[in-house]
């Protein structure tokens, strides 16, 4: 009996957990579409214990909003490594990889998208103002600095190489 309970106490409490942790997205979700992007990180740590897949995903978002899509595609790529499995993600990654020029990984994650399931929380929040992958290629630009990164690998300047990929 007793095991019974303890048994239906931690699901009780993981299913309390996942509440909170949801709500906290959904707070996250909020303050990012009104450009509170304090609050928005604030929201969005606290659901990381918990669901750390919903929490990388919308520190992601946030970093896009902070001009800094290097930073935002390495924790979708985090988020996509602990959940391969969440067509939300790969639909962020295939945009934010066409943003930045990297035609061959967008085309990846945007075929893998097709495949996957949604999240419904995910789905809830502003990723999708991202775009597709053709919207993206149209008014995508080329990675300034990973290109001038290549260049100096090709002329043989590892230091300066490191140096530019720094920079993004």
């Amino acid at each position: 009996f007793n095991t019974g309970a303890v048994q239906c106490n931690d699901v009780l409490s993981a299913e309390t957990t996942t509440r909170a942790s949801d709500d906290q997205i959904r707070e996250a979700f909020a303050a990012l579409r009104d450009q509170r992007l304090a609050d928005a990180i604030k929201a969005a740590e606290r659901a990381l214990p918990d669901d750390s897949v919903a929490g990388l995903y919308v520190l992601a978002l946030i970093a896009f909003a902070l001009k800094t899509p290097a930073r935002a595609i390495a924790l979708l790529e985090e988020a996509h490594k602990r959940d391969p499995d969440t067509r939300e993600i790969a639909d962020a990654l295939t945009a934010l990889h066409a943003r930045v020029g990297h035609v061959n990984e967008s085309l990846y994650y945007a075929k893998l998208s097709t495949a996957l399931p949604s999240r419904p929380l995910l789905a809830e929040g502003p990723g999708a103002d991202l775009g597709g992958f053709f919207d993206n290629l149209e008014g995508g630009r080329t990675d300034y600095h990973l290109t001038r990164a290549l260049d100096h690998l090709d002329l043989g300047d590892p230091d300066a190489a490191a140096h530019e990929a720094k920079s993004q």
